[in-house]
């Protein structure tokens, strides 16, 4: 993103949800918007293979969050704080700041019209003043230096220029060279072609004759002089704005200025906007707590009262949910008017100058005068990203949050930009009001942007970081008390962390603590990664030392804020081959690692790490590390399944992330502005480039440069497809890739396989298959049979003889073709015991995957139990899966005799003491009782008893409990 030329390019990358695999990579009706999106182009291409890429890819371009995208005028500006409507329902906006050079905005039925031609002004930007007299529209401008202006229009938006006018357009009116001035609004009086012009600085309101813009202009003084509207009878009402000790009000002055008796004022409002409807009534805009539009029918007295209300607040009934009935943002900023007397109304989430380019996002809508909503447009993303609420996934429906809204998706539409609903606003700043989305903006260049959603320990949490990778936010939510806000929780910054420990969403300082340093002394932490269980990790560069410091959540406080502290950390140095890490995402479900950063080694040239780009980059180095959390503790024997170096982009890889059988690297620019935000693919499995995604012809082939560190978040769909979502700031919106990797003929498998009593277990991997073949034989280089065809990735081979070796084969069958057959797989059934199960999981230790068994439902949990002084017990794993409900474990193959020493194995993880009681039985004989296994919660249960096989050989072991039984392990040791 280019603000200013001669600025610093501040950029920023991302970082997703990782869910990849340690063994080889496998392939895995809402409402609709109230404005159609319109989509010019066709939905799926081919993208050219670009440089470095082995391919070109095939995806769709989509986008959310705006209501059009980008053909030639066709977006909605992401900001607007001031709004003129024409007599026909024009809409006319201005604004200090739009990426895509859109600051003031031309809209009508719904619809972009245009813009108003140069707005922002080279070497400047927009400003805070729009209106018109139905020949020519009047815009203000804000430049860096110079004073300030009022630019004149046409209708249509062209300029309209007049003798002895400045600018090099010549349709520039220079209204004040106070330094620190600004106009705050202008008015017009059409009847008497005088133009109203508030200067705020120099305390006075101007009045230009609109037919000799160039003639010196009469004024009168009024303090903090803000918006203003003529009456009928062509007196003015004019906000007086507020500061440190007085508060706003709105004044009655005589159409030369005098002081009229009328002054209206209101609890906690904050006037943002005026207009007389079609009654002659005043309708006031208040941007305070209310977010209504207040009425005054009765304007003689001397403090006239409110007589109704137009709007309703985003924060009514359910707070922050969307309905055609609420206000569709927060922010009310203006309001206009047309013939028809519909009533229109600009919500920009914030307010009219403390957040100029905040990114929370525009929302221009029309509603008739009694309310209904006619139309509403949306410009809601600035520096942003989006992330999948994952629990909300269902068949092609799901909910994607970014920093500031909720969005519902609707996957099985096709075209480019109908898939989103936009459903919730995620920010209420009048009952949070030290939510840095809002109280971050602008300071020192620092904008909240780019979310992650996680669910864990029962909650749901939203993560956001910012520009420059600067602090990690953190927020809950709590429906029943505030619907679809998010309540600030937590930040980490550098070496300090926010709690919010009293529950009431504000920071105070008695709630922060001050970290430990970094290692070595000096240096900084920066970079951010929440994983999927509410652990964090954060990149450390020190004095001499680099590398992680990894949060251990430790649950959640009683008023359901996570619990993190400095007291449960871990420090881990960077591994081989890194001299420095940017960037760390971790997957708890695959205990896999993706870092980034630099190693000299492999990029002498240091390449992207230039000056004025902060803690933006990621490195030129990518590297996979598999059973990360098994190392012994040392980072140096760490070793990488991978390594990649990337591929030299100018100016550089700026985020990050994983999902599925892939990795996502964002560059921050490709090209020029008309193609930025490249995003290149890699291979999961090996770190293979295999091609690349950027904005497609749906939206114009254009985008703007990738900004933030986290710009982009992947999710994989059950159904193969993967969302790629990518920051979009140019045109307000955040861009979606959809893609389906072409199908590739499967990997061969890897077997593994286990001999017991006359049966052999077979378990392999399942990498693009639909379906596999299963061959055997007795001698190691065949004849090999197909004995067995299955979906399915095990199969339990019954009636071998024992002593006897018996040898696999296992080929996958895919779409595109079949795999080559695995290497030989062999075993020796045997009736030697012991015989262990790991109930309800896979193979760990000396335990068999869950076999023999059948009945309830087998389940994983995230308890970790613990097993430490308890005779007996089987590895900590063996008891987070389990079979739940009534069961039962029919094991062949046993000899008839003496009596078998049975050892189960339970854990508790949910209920208390009492709630959940076991009774098992073996072969028809009670064996346990009611067992409790909660009486210690969390810890392992053993029990150990006696049983004879039947006649057959067989033991039947069933599991019952009136609650809901379960079982985590079976071992059949030998005779006694």
């Amino acid at each position: 993103m280019k603000r200013y030329p001669s600025w610093p390019l501040l950029l920023v990358g991302a970082a997703c949800f990782l869910n990849l695999q340690n063994a080889p990579a496998q392939n895995a009706t809402r409402a609709k918007p109230i404005v159609p999106v319109q989509a010019a182009y066709s939905s799926l291409i081919a993208a050219p293979p670009e440089p470095g890429a082995t391919g070109g890819l095939r995806y769709r371009t989509s986008w959310l969050g705006n209501s059009f995208g980008q053909s030639g005028v066709q977006w909605v500006q992401l900001n607007a704080t001031a709004l003129y409507v024409a007599p026909d329902g024009t809409c006319y906006t201005n604004s200090k700041w739009d990426e895509g050079h859109h600051a003031a905005g031309i809209y009508r039925d719904g619809k972009v019209v245009g813009t108003l031609a140069d707005m922002p002004v080279s070497g400047g930007v927009g400003g805070w003043a729009v209106t018109g007299d139905g020949q020519f529209v009047y815009a203000s401008v804000n430049p860096w230096e110079g004073g300030q202006f009022l630019r004149r229009f046409n209708p249509d938006g062209s300029r309209s220029s007049w003798p002895d006018a400045k600018g090099e357009r010549q349709n520039q009116l220079v209204v004040t060279q106070t330094k620190d001035a600004l106009i705050t609004a202008a008015s017009v009086n059409a009847a008497t072609h005088q133009l109203f012009v508030s200067v705020r600085g120099d305390d006075l309101v101007k009045i230009y004759a609109t037919q000799n813009l160039s003639a010196p202009p009469s004024q009168f003084a009024f303090v903090r002089p803000g918006r203003s509207v003529v009456a009928p009878d062509g007196t003015l009402w004019i906000i007086q704005e507020g500061d440190t000790t007085n508060a706003p009000r709105v004044l009655h002055v005589s159409g030369e200025g005098q002081p009229l008796p009328q002054v209206i004022s209101a609890p906690s409002w904050s006037p943002t906007g005026l207009i007389f409807d079609a009654q002659g009534r005043l309708m006031i805009a208040d941007n305070g707590p209310d977010q209504n539009v207040k009425i005054y029918a009765d304007l003689c007295s001397a403090a006239p009262q409110p007589t109704g209300v137009f709007g309703q607040s985003i924060y009514a009934g359910v707070p922050g949910q969307i309905t055609p009935a609420k206000w569709g943002s927060s922010g009310l900023v203006g309001i206009g008017r047309d013939a028809k007397n519909n009533i229109y109304a600009i919500l920009n989430g914030a307010d009219v100058y403390n957040a100029w380019d905040h990114g929370m996002g525009l929302v221009l809508e029309s509603r008739g005068a009694e309310g209904t909503l006619n139309w509403r447009l949306l410009g809601l993303e600035f520096v942003d990203s989006a992330d999948v609420d994952t629990p909300t996934v269902a068949g092609n429906a799901l909910d994607v949050y970014t920093k500031d809204e909720r969005f519902t998706l609707n996957l099985s539409k096709t075209g480019a930009g109908s898939e989103w609903t936009y459903a919730g606003h995620t920010v209420n700043r009048f009952r949070y009001p030290t939510d840095e989305r809002f109280t971050k903006v602008n300071d020192n260049w620092l904008h909240v942007a780019a979310p992650w959603v996680r669910n864990f320990a029962g909650g749901k949490f939203l993560f956001v970081t910012d520009m420059g990778s600067i602090a990690l936010r953190v927020y809950r939510f709590n429906r029943k008390t505030d619907g679809e806000v998010a309540i600030p929780c937590a930040i980490f910054s550098n070496d300090s962390l926010w709690r919010d420990t009293n529950g009431d969403g504000i920071q105070q300082d008695s709630e922060v603590v001050k970290g430990p340093g970094v290692p070595g002394g000096g240096g900084v932490y920066f970079s951010f990664w929440a994983d999927s269980k509410g652990d964090i990790w954060q990149t450390y560069n020190g004095s001499g030392k680099t590398g992680l410091r990894h949060f251990l959540l430790q649950g959640l406080d009683e008023h359901g804020v996570p619990r993190w502290d400095y007291s449960h950390t871990e420090l881990v140095e960077q591994p081989a081959p890194f001299d420095e890490v940017c960037r760390a995402i971790y997957s708890p479900e695959n205990d896999t690692m993706i870092l980034s950063g630099y190693a000299y080694g492999l990029d002498p040239l240091h390449r992207y790490h230039g000056p004025g780009w902060g803690n933006k980059w990621i490195g030129s180095v990518v590297a996979r590390y598999d059973n990360w959390s098994k190392s012994d503790g040392a980072a140096i024997a760490r070793k990488p399944r991978w390594t990649k170096v990337l591929d030299d982009y100018d100016p550089g890889p700026i985020s990050l992330c994983m999902a599925g059988d892939f990795v996502f690297v964002g560059t921050a620019h490709f090209g020029d502005n008309s193609n930025s935000g490249r995003i290149q693919v890699l291979r999961g499995a090996d770190g293979t480039l295999i091609g690349s995604m950027h904005a497609g012809p749906e939206v114009n082939n254009t985008s703007g440069t990738m900004d933030v560190p986290y710009g982009i978040n992947a999710f994989r769909r059950a159904n193969g497809e993967y969302l790629i979502f990518s920051e979009e700031d140019w045109y307000a919106k955040v861009l979606m890739f959809r893609w389906t990797p072409e199908a590739a003929k499967p990997a061969a498998p890897v077997v593994q396989v286990q001999g017991g009593n006359t049966v052999a277990l077979l378990n392999w991997s399942g990498s693009g298959a639909s379906r596999f073949v299963v061959k055997r034989a007795a001698n190691p280089n065949g004849p090999f049979i197909q004995v067995k065809e299955q979906s399915d990735t095990s199969w339990l081979d019954t009636g071998l003889s024992n002593g006897k070796p018996i040898y696999y084969l296992v080929q996958a069958i895919g779409a595109a073709g079949d795999s080559v057959p695995s290497t030989v797989a062999m075993t020796t059934p045997s009736a030697k015991l012991p015989l262990r199960i790991n109930v309800g999981g896979g193979a760990t230790g000396e335990f068999l995957p869950d076999i023999y068994g059948s009945g309830g439902n087998t389940i994983g949990l995230d308890t970790a139990f613990k097993t430490e002084g308890v005779a007996n017990a089987a590895p900590a794993s063996v008891y987070s899966t389990v079979r739940r409900g009534n069961s039962s474990y029919i094991i062949p193959g046993q000899v008839p005799g003496g009596p078998l020493k049975i050892r189960l194995h339970f854990g508790e993880w949910w209920f208390g003491p009492g709630a959940r009681k076991v009774s098992v039985s073996i072969n028809g004989q009670p064996a346990l009782t009611d067992l409790d296994a909660a009486l210690e919660k969390g810890a392992a249960v053993v029990r150990e008893v006696e049983a004879l096989p039947d006649a057959n050989g067989q033991l039947k072991i069933e599991v019952s409990s009136p609650t809901e039984a379960m079982i985590s392990g079976i071992e059949i040791l030998p005779q006694r």
